[in-house]
Order: structure tokens, then C-alpha cells, then sequence
């Protein structure tokens, strides 16, 4: 029953009604106590809701009992993303390379989190280079010669 409450918590959080999963998941904890998946789970709901105290405490407790690599990696990254959110980025970092550890295919948030890697100052870097390039090739009337054949 309490594995139960957690999928339908979890259906909650994917449409987006983070109160309702957050009761679902603490029913399924009340009923089985050392649930790891349920806190970890609750504390991506919180997170949601921007109860970071609470998100961070699920977390170190699903942590705290452990689990399959899975579900231990779903909870560093759970905390990883609350810890981003308050600005704590070493304490993020950290638990992001522990979840990397347990699941390699955590790289995927590498790459999709423009945060990590300040994507939109090197982007805007880049634009500029872009920017700067196309001026100088209009004012200067550059022209690029079409690759010719060899013969």
C-alpha cells in the first residue's frame, strides 16, 4: 500500500499538484517508515512548493536509509537542485558528483542545467563574437571565397 501512495504521489507531482503529492508521499512514509523513495520523492514536492528546509531534510533522510543506486542517486540530485535553488553551490556540486557516481546517466543534467555551466554567459560571449564578425564583414565588404575543386 505505501509503494501505492508513492506512485500516486508521483502522479501528482507530474501534473503539477505538489500539496496532494506531498500528502500522498507522507501517508506512504507513515506507513512504512524507512521508505526511502517516499522521502526522496517528498522532497523534490517541497522543493516545488519552495519549502527548501523541509526538500533538504527529505533528502538527507532518504540518503541517510539508503536504498538501491537508483534511488540514492534520485536523492542526491533531489538535494543538488535545492541546494542550487538557495545559492549553497559547493553543497550542490558535491551531491551532483555523488549522484553522478551511483547513476552515470546523471551527465544528461550537466548538460540541460545552464546554470552549471553559465551556458547563457558563454552564449552571450559567443553572440557577441557573432556580432562583432558580421559588422566587420559588412563594413569591410569581406566576402568568402566558395571552395574551389581540385584539379
Amino acid at each position: 500500500k505505501a509503494s501505492a501512495l508513492r506512485m500516486l504521489g508521483v502522479g501528482y507531482l507530474k501534473i503539477g499538484l505538489y500539496r496532494e503529492a506531498v500528502s500522498s508521499f507522507t501517508r506512504a512514509i507513515g506507513l512504512e517508515p524507512e521508505f526511502a523513495e517516499a522521502y526522496s520523492n517528498r522532497a523534490e514536492a517541497y522543493r516545488l512548493i519552495g519549502n527548501y528546509d523541509q526538500s533538504i531534510s527529505d533528502s538527507t533522510t532518504a540518503i541517510r536509509i539508503g536504498g538501491n543506486q537508483l534511488a540514492m542517486s534520485e536523492a542526491y540530485r533531489n538535494r543538488y537542485k535545492t541546494y542550487w535553488k538557495i545559492g549553497e553551490r559547493q553543497k550542490a556540486y558535491a551531491d551532483l558528483r555523488e549522484s553522478w557516481r551511483l547513476d552515470p546517466r546523471v551527465w544528461k543534467i550537466w548538460r540541460n542545467n545552464g546554470e552549471m555551466f553559465n551556458y547563457q554567459g558563454y552564449m552571450r560571449k559567443m553572440g557577441l563574437i557573432y556580432l562583432i564578425g558580421i559588422t566587420a564583414a559588412l563594413i569591410f565588404k569581406l566576402k568568402l571565397k566558395p571552395p574551389g575543386k581540385d584539379e
